[in-house]
């Protein structure tokens, strides 16, 4: 009991604090503000506050306006500015904030760079903003790059603890994180794109139709299947080296691979899925004389790599 502070004093911090954790979920779009459309389904439905008509704003939710005259909420399946056209004075419009790029461009985002996601999930204490580059042109749009480099100034031999908080810069090299792809697959059927460019800029890649990686209690296991055909072959699942499916993810300082005579990540100064060691292996120094088969058959040595791409997008 609470000494001194009465039954109403104590519901009205309650809704000050419930207020303050709902605002974290939306953000004010006030391009779309006193407008309707037409082209898209929307739902309209009485809401007492701003805070009650963001959580009715569920999955299938990109966006929302709230009219706080009538105390009346219109949700909305998709938010793209060319689509709101019409006039409906009285509305402020709000924008969940995205999980991944793909929420990004079914809300009209359809530029590719680097932009804010929200990976966790909305009543997780670590539900935090994370930058990411986003691919909106490859494939139908909204990939979420998990890794990228592009000129090779970053460092790729880190830690666990670096390899699972993320590090680099999203504008050119940088790894997104194992925690946060952990939460981008986790429950979900997601695919995976991986682009090689070549240094003469010849440009391969291929799609997985199923990607997922597991938590760190269980060390970031990876789970990848149903390769596409595509200009870069497949050198995730074949038998060579047993292949990286199933493999837990292994750092300098964290051995987990599957070779019993070495430690994969400590030899080959970077993080990875290693078997035993690898066939596939994007992590490694860049440009290096002593680096091999970053793609085993069609890329055998670091010294044909000019960049590469790992991006993710859910089905």
């Amino acid at each position: 009991m609470l000494i001194g502070v009465t039954r109403v004093q104590v519901l009205f911090l309650f809704l000050s604090v419930s207020e303050a954790l709902v605002s974290k979920l939306y953000t004010a779009s006030s391009e779309n503000d006193n407008k309707a459309s037409l082209h898209t389904p929307s739902n309209t439905l009485p809401a007492a506050s701003l805070s009650i008509c963001a959580c009715l704003c569920g999955d299938s939710c990109k966006c929302f306006s709230f009219n706080s005259e009538t105390k009346m909420c219109r949700l909305h399946s998709s938010c793209a500015t060319q689509n709101m056209t019409v006039s409906d004075t009285g509305w402020r419009s709000y924008t969940i904030r995205p999980k991944d790029c793909k929420d990004l461009y079914k809300s009209g985002k359809v530029d590719s760079g680097v932009y804010t996601i929200y990976p966790w999930e909305r009543s997780d204490p670590n539900y935090r903003p994370v930058q990411t580059y986003c691919d909106m042109e490859t494939e139908g749009g909204g990939w979420t790059a998990i890794q990228r480099r592009v000129d090779g100034e970053e460092n790729f031999n880190r830690s666990w603890t670096e390899y699972k908080l993320g590090f680099g810069n999203p504008q050119r090299d940088y790894w997104i994180g194992n925690d946060v792809i952990h939460q981008l697959t986790k429950g979900r059927n997601s695919s995976l794109y991986v682009s090689i460019t070549s240094t003469n800029k010849t440009i391969s890649h291929t799609v997985y139709g199923q990607f997922s990686v597991s938590s760190e209690e269980q060390n970031y296991a990876l789970h990848i299947a149903d390769y596409k055909n595509g200009s870069l072959v497949d050198a995730m699942l074949s038998a060579y080296y047993n292949g990286h499916a199933g493999m837990n993810f292994s750092a300098f300082d964290m051995d987990n691979d599957g070779a019993f005579y070495t430690n994969c990540a400590s030899d080959n100064s970077g993080g990875w899925w290693f078997s035993e060691c690898y066939q596939a292996y994007l992590n490694g120094p860049w440009f290096s004389d002593y680096m091999y088969h970053p793609w085993s058959s069609q890329y055998w040595s670091m010294r044909e790599v000019y960049g590469t791409l790992m991006s993710i997008k859910s089905n």
